[in-house]
């Protein structure tokens, strides 16, 4: 089957691309043939490894400077050209609010869209009215929780809406050995994944001989580095974003999700595979599907760092605790198996093409 797959940036450090890659990587290893196109990201590296007979497109470099009309237009445009040439059986469009772009440039072509965000139906008009054509347009609405399938049914009248977990990335990883005195915050630093509020939290945290890791990139880090030194906060490290997360993981001993919105989160997966009990606020749909509250890790309620700060705490004191967890965090992560999760793609691709 010949399976093209849109995406804004491909080569960022995002979750979404991580699991694209993953995914894109998994069906060419099923005799597939997959193609990636990005709407930026021209003469620059991808950051997650992408296997060789992948075909990648752009239609932009990272940084598109035209003005929003015509760089929308001359996207329509280019997207046509591109999707005539390479004759999909099938497209797999990632996100749901550049409708606007995706649904003229798909017509004629049968589409799945996937939905990454946790998604509200009380959200901005513009990304609302993007989901309903979205939803109205495509074969079937991908979504990573049973929560955002039902508001796309009951609210943005999709046709199909299927619910596929995002596979685990990483291969087979060697678990932690939950000896080393570390705490794991692992994502993009931005607004929403909120770093700040761990910050916060780290600071009342009663361990002060416990370390907090901090691993990626993004237009936070230097206020997050700041808000360091205004809180005199202590044993706080940076780590720049990296593909090969696995030493991060295993070098730890807790993970911690202090997002503020979070559809499904790749990181819990990955955390969880190679045996962190992890504590999460409950930001979305994502930690609630995934953690097993109090078996695999613990969920708070959202932005309370004092609460986090509690959680911490109470798994530190307690390693028997952590060993439970952590064995149940590996049993639990079988059902995120990369064939597991392919069997369904699969099934979905034969029955949007049918």
């Amino acid at each position: 089957m010949r399976i093209v797959f849109t995406i804004k940036s491909i080569n960022l450090a995002g979750g979404s691309e991580r699991s694209t890659v993953t995914i894109a990587n998994a069906l060419v290893k099923r005799g597939h043939d997959v193609s990636i196109v990005s709407y930026t990201g021209s003469g620059t590296p991808p950051f997650f490894s992408i296997d060789a007979p992948i075909r990648r497109y752009y239609l932009a470099p990272q940084h598109d400077r035209y003005p929003v009309l015509i760089r929308e237009v001359r996207r329509i445009v280019r997207l046509r050209k591109l999707y005539a040439q390479l004759r999909p059986d099938v497209i797999v469009v990632i996100g749901t609010t550049r409708a606007f772009v995706n649904v003229p440039a798909t017509k004629g072509y049968p589409v799945i869209a996937k939905e990454y965000f946790t998604v509200d139906h009380r959200s901005q008009l513009t990304s609302a009215l993007s989901r309903r054509w979205t939803a109205r347009h495509a074969q079937a609405i991908l979504t990573l929780s049973d929560y955002d399938a039902e508001i796309y049914r009951q609210c943005y009248g999709a046709k199909k809406a299927v619910v596929i977990p995002n596979p685990l990335s990483l291969s087979a990883p060697q678990p932690s050995s939950l000896q080393n005195k570390v705490v794991l915050g692992l994502g993009r630093m931005s607004y929403v994944k909120g770093f700040d509020l761990l910050l916060k939290a780290w600071q009342q945290v009663q361990h002060t001989d416990w370390e907090l890791h901090l691993v990626g990139d993004g237009n936070w880090r230097p206020e997050l580095q700041q808000m360091v030194a205004n809180l005199h906060l202590r044993n706080v490290r940076f780590y720049p974003a990296t593909a090969d997360v696995e030493l991060h993981y295993r070098n730890a001993s807790l993970f911690v999700l202090p997002s503020r919105s979070e559809a499904f989160g790749n990181v819990l997966l990955e955390a969880m595979s190679v045996g962190l009990p992890v504590v999460a606020f409950d930001c979305g749909a994502g930690p609630k599907a995934i953690i097993q509250d109090k078996e695999t890790g613990i969920i708070v309620p959202a932005e309370d760092t004092a609460a986090m700060a509690h959680a911490l705490d109470e798994l530190m004191d307690n390693p028997v605790r952590c060993k439970e967890m952590s064995e149940a965090a590996l049993l639990r992560m079988k059902q995120y198996d990369i064939d597991t999760i392919m069997a369904q793609w699969e099934t979905l691709l034969t029955e949007v093409t049918s």
